[in-house]
């Protein structure tokens, strides 16, 4: 057993995240974070953010112009956007919401491109997890759970993740997550990995389709019921 953690996780409704989407507006900040929904129904410039920006696209189309590039992006793309480049809309069509989450980038990271991840290739990593893009100090993958078809017995094991944040957008199905607490039967399976069977005490959370989950790193968490799968994009923050 390990002693127990400090939660600090944060919880936001779909509720919440939902009025973000429609009228933009922060949901949550922190050292290594900041997440808002943001909407846009005409053409227009950006603010241009000192830290990496993702962008998910929730609803709408629209060109995306940063520095010399342009892209056209659509319901289900994910963007990532290199810190400081002047960035803007063109073609809204008829309106363009968004999930984005900046985090800064360290000093000596090197330069990045934009990145740009079609929903044709976003889609399929929320029924089978995989990699989507990677930049200064973070990851961008698509994330599953499996849910009442697995064995009685399946339980996905406790993780802690000693240099990495996890942040969940929830696209679909629903879970029970605790935070924090005892970890029991911890065992290290990698550098700054540990894993374990179930935890006593934490914080109970119910996520369900919309909602936003933010975990700190060295914060254990455990998804101890999944009664329907588990889809989500997932921000991994390296520390």
């Amino acid at each position: 057993m390990i002693a127990a953690a400090q939660s600090n996780a944060v919880y936001v409704s779909h509720a919440r995240v939902t009025e973000a989407l429609a009228n933009g507006a922060v949901l949550l900040t922190g050292l290594n974070v900041k997440v808002s929904g943001g909407h846009r129904d005409a053409a227009g410039p950006l603010p241009t953010e000192r830290d990496t920006a993702i962008l998910y696209v929730t609803d709408g189309a629209a060109t995306l112009v940063t520095g010399a590039s342009a892209q056209a992006m659509a319901k289900g793309d994910v963007v990532l956007i290199p810190a400081n480049a002047p960035r803007s809309f063109r073609d809204v069509s008829p309106s363009v919401s968004y999930y984005q989450v900046t985090v800064p980038a360290h000093a000596l990271s090197q330069p990045i491109a934009m990145t740009f991840v079609d929903h044709a290739k976003v889609e399929p990593t929320f029924t089978k997890a995989g990699p989507l893009a990677d930049g200064p100090n973070l990851k961008v993958s698509g994330g599953y759970r499996t849910g009442p078809y697995a064995p009685a017995d399946y339980r996905p094991d406790v993780e802690v993740h000693a240099t990495e944040a996890d942040l969940f957008y929830v696209i679909d199905g629903e879970a029970t997550l605790i935070t924090g607490g005892n970890v029991i039967g911890a065992r290290t399976t990698a550098p700054g990995q540990i894993r374990g069977s179930r935890v006593e005490g934490g914080e109970t959370h119910h996520l369900t389709r919309g909602d936003v989950m933010w975990v700190p790193a060295g914060v254990p968490h455990w998804f101890p019921e999944i009664p329907t799968p588990l889809s989500y994009l997932l921000v991994k923050v390296l520390q």
